[in-house]
């Protein structure tokens, strides 16, 4: 989840001098933090159904990978249109991994009181991620070049992923027989879902204001 969230502010000290490295403009990086943003809320709507039927582990072991390729991907191109899509297949990666995480947790704590507490714990640690991420970004920008922003991130999964392919179990024990492509968008028509996502979205959304 970390990993995940820090692919969204880690590289913010070295948007400046990107530009240049790629031979394009600062807005077309700035579109790069956007479509990250966006990618990782509207993943969840594919991979929480895939995590139903698939299992967790799989749909985490895969966004895992997803997230290495592109993060290496994103330290070695010098392609604008190629770092776009790089970050869309990053993004989605850390989607991925979002929802099965949250997921195992719902599997194994439901109805339990400790639930409360490690979603609590979970979602101090994302708040934590806008402040201290540019700051470690700036950190590793400043010795070894922003490139290694990224290559720092995608060792990171690696460690993370291999750990989740010895240790993590899966937790969805009862398959779900089919996928309904027709309930994905339910939620959006609950109030409930609305009241939720825009007191969140209002709160991330201060740290970049």
């Amino acid at each position: 989840d970390l990993l995940a969230s820090l692919g969204m502010d880690m590289y913010l000290p070295a948007v400046p001098f990107m530009p240049n490295a790629l031979g394009t403009t600062a807005s077309t990086i700035q579109l790069t933090l956007t479509t990250y943003l966006v990618m990782i809320g509207a993943g969840q709507l594919l991979f929480g159904p895939l995590s139903d039927r698939l299992g967790r582990r799989p749909v985490l072991l895969g966004g895992g990978l997803a997230y290495v390729v592109a993060s290496m991907g994103l330290a070695l191109t010098s392609s604008a249109e190629v770092f776009l899509g790089l970050r869309i297949l990053q993004a989605c990666g850390a989607s991925a991994c979002l929802v099965s995480t949250f997921a195992t947790v719902r599997d194994i704590y439901a109805g339990r009181e400790e639930s409360n507490v490690i979603y609590g714990i979970l979602g101090s640690m994302l708040a934590m991620v806008p402040a201290v991420g540019p700051l470690l970004g700036a950190l590793v920008d400043m010795w070894l070049g922003w490139r290694a922003i990224f290559a720092f991130l995608g060792l990171g999964m690696i460690a993370a992923s291999a750990a989740a392919w010895r240790f993590w179990p899966e937790t969805r024990v009862q398959r779900v027989a089919g996928l309904q492509w027709s309930q994905l968008l339910l939620p959006v028509k609950c109030l409930n879902f609305w009241l939720y996502t825009l007191c969140y979205a209002a709160g991330m959304g201060s740290f970049f204001v």
